[in-house]
Parts: structure tokens; sequence; C-alpha cells
């Protein structure tokens, strides 16, 4: 549950609800990602309030699966998590051997030092930044 904080009021209402399954943090480790909020309006019918950025990381004793004690749920142990930490810095040594120009093999390649690689722009959330042009200058419009 979800509820705005009011200084003034009384109560706090009750902004939405949302049911969050653990298993893909036990499994991977680290899950970062947005939840739809719930909330029924008036009518009783279930409508998107909002959304909400969750960052969930987990870190199990060696050997031990988790969820414990649920007979019917599938549990992973620490063989199945990857490192969140171990990959970041994987993939941020990556992009420093593009940028210098090295290969896999470790030979340097001639490249230039603003390397945008394609993996990097396909994970860039945020939107292109497009200017449009209507045809009519600011002193037109006003």
């Amino acid at each position: 549950e979800c509820y705005d904080h009011d200084v003034l009021a009384s109560t706090d209402e009750l902004v939405g609800k949302a049911n969050i399954s653990l298993l893909p943090v036990f499994k991977k480790g680290h899950v970062d990602t947005w939840i739809t909020l719930k909330h029924k309006n008036q009518y009783n019918v279930l409508k998107d309030a909002g959304e909400v950025h969750v960052v969930f990381d987990f870190k199990g004793e060696h050997g031990v699966a988790f969820p414990q004690h649920q007979p019917n749920v599938d549990a992973y142990d620490d063989t199945h998590r990857i490192d969140f930490e171990k990959a970041k810095a994987a993939e941020e040594k990556r992009l420093e051997e593009a940028k210098a120009g090295i290969i896999s093999t470790g030979e340097t390649a001639d490249v230039s030092k603003d390397v945008v690689l394609a993996q990097d722009v396909l994970n860039h959330t945020d939107k292109p930044k497009v200017t449009y042009n209507c045809g009519f200058n600011d002193e037109e419009i006003h």
C-alpha cells in the first residue's frame, strides 16, 4: 500500500496498492523495476493510480536456497543469483575498453574517443531530444 503524507490533514490518503512477487529477487539477487499502483474509484472499478520505482538487492547465505519453508514454491540458491556489483564492474570495464579501442584479443583498434556502443544506446531510457519545426517562429506566434 502507498499513502500520501498530509502534514495538515489528520489522515493520510491511500494512493494505491500493488502485490509484488519476491521470487525474481531471490533468483536474480537484484531487481530494478517500476511497479504500477492500482486504486478502486468511486464505482469500485480498479484503475491505475501511478507508478513506484523500486530497487531490490538480495544476498543470501552461501548454499542456502530462498525462499525457505515454502514447499510449493521454487527456491533459488546463490548459484542462480548474479553478483550485481561484479556485473556492474564488468560493464564499466567493457565500456572503458571500447572507448580506448581495445578489442577482446588485446589489440588496439582505430576508434574515436566518442565511441557509442549499440548496447548503451538500447539501455538509454531517456526520451530522445526532438526539435519540432511548425513553420512559425516565436514572434509570429505571439
